[in-house]
């Protein structure tokens, strides 16, 4: 239990795990190797001195562990609510089977601290100042970090009137649209901070991406027929390896939806309003608005989530028809169905009882909608082609 107590009516501000400092719904099997020092280090002097204008942080509580282990941080009080913070201390929890994917430790943070750099800089889209960045030894392994300020506002509910819905998709597609009027250096997902710019050409990115789908490790798990793989391959060909050429390069924020990394405020006054886009870990240089769009029909997909597509497209500052007319909804799809065969992958996998992650269950209900919408994208691409 902390010393600071509880909140009443609220669970326990915190509990030990591991010796580690947590939020009450962290379990043991959560702690990530090096928690305990990550936490030592962010509560230490000599992080505070990298602290501008003299501030002092001065605790903190592991609250998630993915590509980053997560710790909210609170500065300058003695007592704090529940949920109530300063600002968010990530580390890098990369290992070097992710670097193919986003490059080495340093390369993945420093694209989060130009992403938010860039973005600030714009002055379009509300998001986190990097308070400070540097890096640390824990456990003889470099471990980027960052402490990023804290963001007002709360994700949108699953569940909410199709009117707030609306408004909410449409924010969410000026978001996208604002996003992708940074036009980086190169492609893909990689970034090289030194040279300020992402490494790859577009056809090592789109490279890349066929092989993050995974499709030769779905057909050997029986989620794909060898003719369906194949069929995805020549479409990622025909509609996908020109896009460079057809559209500009865009940022994009790679995992971008309303109950998923935006903030807002006002959703109980019915009257919604951005207030920050978090985690730009998938962050990447990538041509035109169709990954944009295709992200969005994924989380539709793959947790059944109500997309409204002419709210989203309506603030990207397309028309349905635009969208239907211009060969995007093909390019869109053909994104899509990448995005669909890797989290089929990880589904099956889960299902089978090969990883831990997503839960069984939900990777379960997920195969349902997938094994609806999957084979019926692949055929109706190959009808447009």
């Amino acid at each position: 239990m902390s010393e600071h107590g509880t909140t009443p009516g609220e669970p326990p501000f915190c509990k030990r795990v591991g010796g580690v400092k947590c939020i009450p719904d962290i379990k043991q099997d959560r702690i990530p190797k090096g928690a305990p020092a990550m936490q030592r280090e962010l509560e230490s002097p000599a992080f505070s001195a990298a602290l501008p204008d003299g501030r002092e942080l001065r605790e903190t509580r592991l609250i998630r562990a993915s590509q980053s282990v997560v710790f909210a941080a609170f500065m300058e009080k003695d007592w704090v609510r529940y949920g109530d913070f300063s600002a968010i201390g990530k580390f890098s929890n990369f290992g070097p089977e992710r670097e193919r994917e986003f490059g080495t430790p340093e390369q993945h943070y420093g694209k989060l601290v130009w992403v938010a750099d860039k973005i600030a800089a714009q002055g379009e889209v509300p998001v986190a100042k990097v308070i400070a960045s540097g890096n640390a030894s824990i456990d003889g392994q470099s471990r980027p970090w960052i402490l990023e300020g804290k963001l007002k506002g709360a994700e949108a509910p699953a569940e909410l009137p199709e009117e707030i819905n609306q408004t909410l998709w449409k924010q969410t597609g000026e978001v996208a649209a604002s996003l992708m009027k940074i036009q980086p250096e190169g492609y893909g997902t990689i970034f090289d901070p030194e040279n300020v710019r992402f490494v790859q050409t577009w056809d090592q990115a789109l490279d890349a991406r066929i092989e993050k789908a995974g499709l030769d490790r779905l057909v050997e798990l029986g989620g794909l027929t060898d003719e369906q793989r194949e069929a995805i391959l020549q479409l990622a060909e025909r509609r996908l390896r020109d896009m460079d050429e057809r559209y500009p390069r865009a940022l994009n924020h790679g995992d971008l939806g309303p109950t998923n990394n935006l903030f807002f405020e006002g959703i109980e006054a019915g009257e919604p309003k951005v207030s920050g886009v978090l985690d730009f870990d998938d962050a990447a240089s990538l041509p035109g608005s169709a990954w944009s769009i295709a992200w969005s029909r994924w989380h539709q997909i793959a947790f059944g989530r109500d997309l409204q597509m002419d709210s989203l497209l309506e603030g990207m500052g397309l028309s349905q028809q635009e969208y239907e007319s211009s060969g995007l909804r093909e390019d869109t799809d053909a994104a899509l169905v990448l995005g669909l065969c890797w989290w089929k992958k990880m589904c099956v996998e889960s299902d089978q009882g090969l990883r831990d992650w997503p839960a069984q269950d939900r990777a379960r209900e997920a195969l349902e909608r997938l094994d609806e919408h999957l084979p019926s994208l692949i055929e109706g691409l190959k009808k447009a082609e």
